[in-house]
This record gives C-alpha cells, sequence and structure tokens, in this order.
C-alpha cells in the first residue's frame, strides 16, 4: 500500500483552493471596475493595465480551483493546472507592481497635500506593495514547492504500484 500524500502538500492544497475560490467572484468585480474605466481617456495607463489583471484574476481562480481539487483528488492533470495558475499569479504580481506607482500619483494629484504628507503616502505605499509582492511570493513557493512534492510522491506511488503488477 502506497504512503498518503505528505500532510504538507494538503495543508497548502487547501488553504490555496479557497485562495483561488475566491479569487473567482472578486475578478468578476474587477470586470466591474474596468468597465467603469472606460470613460478615462485611452492614454491612462491604469486602463491599459486593468484587462491584465481581470484575465489574471480568472486565470488564478479557475486554473488554481480546478487544479487544487485535481491534486486532492490525487489527480496528475492538476499539476499543469497548478502552474498555469503560477503563471498567472506572476502575472498578476507584476500588473500589481506596475500599477502602484499610478494610483498613488493619482491620489497625489486628486488631493491637496502638502510635501510632508505626500511624502509619508509615498513610503506608505512603497511599504504596502512591497510587503504585499513579498507575501505573494511567499505563497507562490509554497504552492510550487507542495506542487513538485506532490510530483515527486505521485511518481513514486506509480513506481508501487507498477512493482505490485509485475
Amino acid at each position: 500500500m502506497s504512503k498518503p500524500v505528505p500532510t504538507f502538500c494538503n495543508v497548502v492544497f487547501i488553504i490555496d483552493l479557497c485562495l483561488c475560490a475566491l479569487r473567482i467572484p472578486l475578478a468578476a468585480i474587477s470586470v466591474f471596475g474596468w468597465i467603469a474605466m472606460q470613460s478615462q481617456p485611452e492614454s491612462d495607463p491604469m486602463l491599459q493595465l486593468a484587462p491584465w489583471e481581470v484575465i489574471s484574476g480568472f486565470g488564478i481562480g479557475i486554473f488554481g480551483t480546478i487544479g487544487y481539487i485535481g491534486l486532492l483528488l490525487k489527480r496528475r492533470w492538476g499539476v499543469a493546472l497548478i502552474y498555469l495558475m503560477l503563471l498567472f499569479c506572476v502575472m498578476s504580481l507584476v500588473v500589481g507592481i506596475m500599477s502602484a506607482p499610478l494610483i498613488v500619483e493619482n491620489m497625489q494629484q486628486t488631493q491637496e497635500m502638502d510635501e510632508q504628507t505626500e511624502r509619508a503616502m509615498a513610503i506608505g505605499a512603497q511599504v504596502g506593495v512591497w510587503g504585499t509582492a513579498g507575501f505573494r511570493v511567499m505563497l507562490m513557493a509554497l504552492a510550487l514547492a507542495a506542487v513538485v512534492k506532490f510530483q515527486r510522491w505521485f511518481d513514486r506511488r506509480e513506481e508501487e504500484l507498477a512493482d505490485d503488477f509485475a
């Protein structure tokens, strides 16, 4: 009898499954934000980034949810979907980093601030962006580590099953 899926894998899969499932309604809401942005001038850089955030949100939600369900059911096809989800995560991370200075600039233009407040806002935005980016990279690294560990477990399990039938 083969060993069960490693606990680390199952824990990461369940946590990420919940996060990916939550991402689907958030991506749907972001579609409305994107539609609302259509009144902006076409040269607005945020308008250029919005579709990429919507696409990455749906990619993370759909591929992640289906992929993690597959992995929890011990199906190899789930691995490929999680790798796709990780690509969409990288896309979303890049879009988030690219949009942060645009958001700060927009806030500074729409609100009257003294120089000290502007500086504080810029520092706070930097801390928020890089803190969030670091957390997201950590989640992606955990997901990657769990998928690689699952692949190794799956390969060993197949070898054991082949030996049992040989």
